[in-house]
């Protein structure tokens, strides 16, 4: 599965980035994926909660909030989406 995540301030994409993942059958899948990019990103990982993997399980896509992070981030979201299929 390819998962792009995005950085977002005031309503604009400030840095993103794209990686392929194995898909999510466990948790720690999910959260390797997530590190990966948040390094990519060079920012922090956020904490990932149940209701992160149900958003884009569901919906395709997930929002962590700076609330999320342990860390002071510069970022009003982070924002997951597997465009696996898309374009």
């Amino acid at each position: 599965m390819k998962v792009w995540a995005r950085l977002i301030t005031e309503e604009q994409i400030v840095k993103s980035a794209t990686t392929e993942c194995e898909p999510f059958n466990y948790v720690h899948e999910f959260h390797a994926c997530l590190s990966k990019l948040c390094l990519e990103l060079d920012v922090p990982t956020p904490v990932l909660l149940t209701k992160h993997i149900q958003h884009f399980v569901q919906f395709t896509n997930c929002n962590f909030l700076p609330g999320d992070f342990v860390e002071n981030v510069e970022f009003d979201k982070l924002v997951l989406e597997n465009i696996t299929g898309k374009g």
